[in-house]
C-alpha cells in the first residue's frame, strides 16, 4: 500500500487513521472498565504487558503472510491444513468479531445515550449505528477510510484537550498497591487482554 490516493485503492494512511480510530473508542470506551475490574490499580501496566506480549506474535504472523504471498489467513489455513480447518476457522472469526462488534456497539450506545441523548431509546441508538456501519461496510474500506481522515483532526483536537483538563486531577497515590491484585492476577489479566483486545 502506498499513499498515493488511488481510485479503489486505500494507501498506508488511511488505513493507519482508521485502525487508530477503532483502538481510540477501544480505549476510551471499554478498556478502562475491563481493566479496572480485572487488575484493580494495576490496569495501567497491563496495556504495557499486552504490547510486549504481542512482539512475537505479529512477528511470526508478518513472516507467515510474507511467506505465502500476501493471502489472509483463512487462505493459508486452507493451504496448510486443508479445507474443514479453514472453514472452522472462518466460523470461530466470524463470531469473535460479532461479538466483540456487540459488545462495543453497546457500550458505545450507551454512553451516547448517558451524555448527549438522554431522552432517546438505546434500540434507536444501536439501529442507526447498525445502519450506519453496513453503509460504510457496503461501500468498502475506502469509504469508511477517507470518512475517518476527515474527523481525524477533530478526535485528536478533542483527545489532547481531554487529556490536558483531565491532568490536573490525577494523583499519583491512587495507583498504589502497584500490583493491584497481585502479580499473578495482574499477568493473568494481561495475558486475556492480549489475546482478546489486540
Amino acid at each position: 500500500m502506498t499513499g498515493v490516493k488511488r481510485q479503489g485503492h486505500v494507501g498506508w494512511l488511511p488505513v493507519s487513521i482508521v485502525l487508530g480510530s477503532f483502538t481510540h473508542v477501544k480505549m476510551f470506551m471499554t478498556s478502562p472498565r475491563s481493566l479496572a475490574q480485572d487488575a484493580g490499580t494495576a490496569g495501567w501496566i497491563v496495556p504495557l504487558l499486552s504490547a510486549f506480549a504481542m512482539v512475537i506474535p505479529f512477528w511470526a504472523l508478518e513472516r507467515l503472510i510474507r511467506d505465502h504471498g500476501r493471502r489472509s489467513l483463512l487462505e493459508i489455513a486452507g493451504t496448510l491444513w486443508g479445507t474443514p480447518v479453514r472453514r472452522l476457522l472462518g466460523i470461530l472469526y466470524a463470531g469473535i468479531f460479532l461479538l466483540l462488534y456487540a459488545l462495543y456497539l453497546r457500550h458505545f450506545g450507551e454512553l451516547v445515550v448517558a451524555t448527549l441523548l438522554p431522552q432517546t431509546p438505546l434500540f434507536t441508538v444501536i439501529t442507526a449505528m447498525i445502519l450506519l456501519n453496513l453503509y460504510l461496510a457496503y461501500e468498502g474500506l475506502e469509504s469508511l477510510s477517507r470518512t475517518n481522515m476527515i474527523i481525524f483532526p477533530f478526535v485528536f483536537l478533542i483527545s489532547i484537550v481531554a487529556f490536558t483538563a483531565a491532568a490536573s486531577t490525577g494523583e499519583i497515590y491512587r495507583l498504589a498497591p502497584w500490583l493491584g491484585y497481585g502479580l499473578w492476577e495482574t499477568a493473568s489479566a494481561g495475558l486475556v487482554y492480549t489475546t482478546l483486545h489486540s
